[in-house]
This record gives C-alpha cells, structure tokens and sequence, in this order.
C-alpha cells in the first residue's frame, strides 16, 4: 500500500504550500457507512447522477442502488446541508393512479424549489399512449402528473389549433411560485408536422419559448430552430429568464448557438470570447437566480483553446478561465489540454456571482493535475486529495479522490456539493460519492486556513 504525505494549507512562515481551505465529506457513498441508503431498508448506493440546487439551497440528486433489478434501482433523494429524504423508487412508489416509473426513464435533468417541491421525468407503467410524463412531487408528500404525452395544452402562438404534447417530454424547471417549463416532441395538431413539432413551453403552458422549423433568434432572423437536446433547456427560479444551448437551420460552419431570453448570446464561428472565436459549446447551465454559464472552445490560430464564460440576464459575460492561463493568480501552474482536450470538465457559480472551475492543468504529475479553483484565487481540492468518507470530519479513512464527475455540482454561497470517483492509498476504486465541503467567502480564505493547518494527499 502506497504511503501519504501532508500538505499544508497555507502559506505559513514563508513556506509556499497548497492551499486548501475545507474537508470534503461524504453526504451518501458507495463504500463506508455514508453508503447506507436512508429509508431503504438496508440498500447501498451503487451510482451518483448529477445534483441540481434552488435558489435557496434546497438539492435533489438521482442515484442507483443494489435493489437486485434493474426495475427499481433507481431513486431520487432531495435534501438541504448534509441531510437528504427519499423521495421516490422507481418501480415501487406509486406516482399517479397505482403507475409508477418504469426502468431507466428518470433523467438525469431534475429540478427542485425553494418550497422543497421537485420535478422529474418518468414513463409511467401500464399504458404507453400517455406513459411520458414531467412528474411534480410536494415536499410535503404527494404526485401530481404536471405535463404528459398527449395532453392538450391549448393553442400556443404560431400554432393553428390544439395541440398534444409528444412521446418526449422532459427538460423539468420548477419555479419558486410552482410553474413547470420543459421541452416536448414531436407534438402533434395544430398544424404540427415533421421540422416543426419541437417545442419549449414555460410557466404552465403560458410562454411558448422555442419551435423548431417557426421561431428564430432575435438576432439571427431567417434562420429557424432545429435542434434541442434533452437537459438543455433551462429556466430560472423566478420563471423570468430562459437559457437553451440548440441550433439553427442553414450552414452548419455557423449553425450552434447558445439562447438567452430568446436572443444569440454566443454563435459559432461568429461570437468572439478568450480572445478567439466560438467553435464548440461543451456546457451549458443556467443558475436559479438567472446566471448563466458556457464551458467551450476556440478556433483559428489565435486565440484557441478551451474556456468558460459567466453571464447573468442581461447577456453581458466575463471570461473566467482559459486555457494556457495559471489556475490561480498566485500560481505559475497553468490549465492545460494536453491530456483533455477540453481543458475544463467542471463549473459552478452561486447567487453572488462567486465560481468553482475544475480543469486539468500542466502539473507534470498525471496523478495529480486535475484540480477545483474558487474564483481564480484558491485551489479547494486536487485529484489525491484525501477526502471524509465517513462524514466525521477527520481525514482518516484512507480515501482519496481519483476523479470529478464532469459538472455533477453546484455551489451554494460557501457551500459546494460535487461528486467523484474514490480511490484508497493503493488506487483500489471504492466507487462515487456525493459530497459537499465549504469553500471560503470573499477575502476569508486565511481565516478558514486557520480552522485546520494539514490536508492528507495520496503519495504518487
């Protein structure tokens, strides 16, 4: 078994030393007691999906346990702090009449509010004419069926008649006043056809946001919509702001876009960021309180590489990480895509406009150069790191992390939760977990340092 060294925090009596200002723990795991799943009778974890957060803080996240059958090993959980309630088991927990989900059909787009109420896909068992569904559950207990294959939503504009919402329905945002926004297709009636049966709904059927082969970008006239993934639809807390990552029809050099409000705030090939021009849009994400972010790439001999770019309502952005720029100001180590061509594989920001960036970097040590930055001036974590897999607060559990999980994470003010692979001193995986650890407020990262002065790291 490989040994373990100590890292200090911070730079103390003059020494340079790596700078870390909390303990990763384990909220649920795989392995350890934090891998008891709560209220299922003795189950363990086996699988974390991403988390997604309110404006408050609330967090729902999807997972898979040792159930026995792939028809009800899935769950949803939803939580605050360190604590989380099951909330559903697939093929067990009734969701509409006696139905409820089928096997595999919840996504991994959730949504909670403020309120704890929560919103997710399902294909209902029995029937298979109204069987996908946009399921809506009340903290306080109880389902109800917010939107489902062949349900009549009225007449949205641009439409000539009724229309009945498709086979797919998913993409859930949950507002804090209860309102559902989600994608459908292909709907039907009202002249719907093939091109144009691709729609995005906001606020309980009130806004129609998007229609392939009819609505176009505002800044982009004459070229219609024609493609909108699953989970790339979003939605804000307040229902005000919507953010799509799709694509329009003509020349494919130009045709990716990322949509605010119904408006190109980045093109392909046209949009102009870190000092080179938009080619690739890796991630996309919209915050609760209406902040946005884009992971990407460059083109062209100047100004290529890799970055992420904050926005908020406005459509006004800042670039704040880049490719070939040191990972933090006081730091001559760099982000690098050398090994991931992405150089990014991570981004969370919160209500205040505070971020983490999880990249990959030139660290000559492979074991050792992914790495999670808090707004450009201190590193929280580095692949190696130890982490708590116990949830006691002490870093003795010979585990460390080996691996983020690409963008499963969110921060809430000096809160961040995240998931990742975990190994012990010897390399030996001991599966996900689903962690949080507390990052420092603005200009308060030396008195965190004070809390606790040595962070165990796996000898490489």
């Amino acid at each position: 078994m490989r040994g373990r060294t100590v890292a200090s925090l911070f730079v103390l009596a003059g020494l340079a030393t790596s700078a870390h200002a909390g303990i990763a723990s384990s909220i649920f795991a795989e392995t350890g007691p934090k891998s008891l799943a709560p209220g299922m009778g003795g189950l363990v974890f086996t699988a974390f999906d991403r988390p997604f957060r309110s404006l408050n803080g609330n967090w729902i996240i999807t997972a898979t346990v040792n159930s026995g059958a792939t028809t009800t090993d899935e769950v949803i959980y939803t939580g605050s702090g360190s604590t989380g309630t099951l909330r559903v088991q697939e093929g067990v927990t009734g969701l509409d009449a006696g139905r409820t989900s089928d096997s595999a059909s919840i996504d991994t787009k959730v949504a909670i509010n403020d309120s704890g109420d929560y919103a997710f896909t399902a294909n209902l068992s029995g029937a298979t004419t109204d069987d996908e569904a946009i399921v809506v559950g009340a903290a306080g207990g109880g389902f109800t069926v917010a939107a489902r294959e062949a349900q009549n939503i009225g007449t949205p504009p641009t439409f000539t008649g009724p229309v009945a919402l498709g086979t797919i329905v998913d993409s859930p945002n949950l507002t804090n006043g209860g309102a559902l926004s989600y994608r459908s297709t292909p709907v039907t009636g009202g002249g719907a056809g093939s091109g144009n049966n691709t729609i995005a709904m906001r606020n309980n059927n009130a806004t129609l946001d998007l229609r392939f082969g009819v609505s176009t970008p505002s800044n982009i006239p004459g070229r219609t919509y024609d493609a909108l993934s699953a989970g790339d639809y979003f939605v804000d807390a307040a229902g005000a702001n919507w953010f799509a990552l799709a694509s329009v029809n003509g020349s494919t050099a130009d045709d990716g876009v990322v949509i605010l409000n119904g408006a190109a705030v980045f093109q392909e090939a046209v949009t102009s960021v870190g000092g080179g021009t938009a080619l690739t849009f890796n991630e996309i994400g919209m915050n609760p309180n209406g902040d946005w972010w884009v992971r990407g790439s460059n083109s062209g001999a100047t100004g290529a590489g890799d970055w992420i770019a904050l926005g908020n309502p406005s459509g006004a952005f800042s670039t704040v990480a880049i490719t070939d720029a040191t990972i933090t100001t006081s730091s001559t180590e760099q982000w690098d895509d050398g090994i991931f061509t992405q150089t990014f594989f991570l981004f969370a920001s919160d209500n205040a406009g505070n971020f983490v960036v999880g990249g990959v970097t030139n660290n000559a040590n492979a074991a050792a150069n992914a790495v999670l930055v808090y707004n450009g001036v201190l590193e929280i974590l580095r692949e190696g790191d130890a982490i708590d897999l116990d949830g006691d607060g002490i870093l003795n559990d010979n585990a460390f992390i080996s691996v983020f999980n690409n963008d499963d994470c969110f921060l809430d003010g000096t809160d961040f939760y995240f998931t990742g692979d975990i190994v012990d001193g010897s390399g030996a995986s001991l599966g996900q977990a689903f962690m949080h650890m507390t990052v420092p407020a603005p200009g308060a990262a030396a008195l965190l340092g004070l809390a606790s002065l040595f962070a165990v790291r796996r000898r490489r």
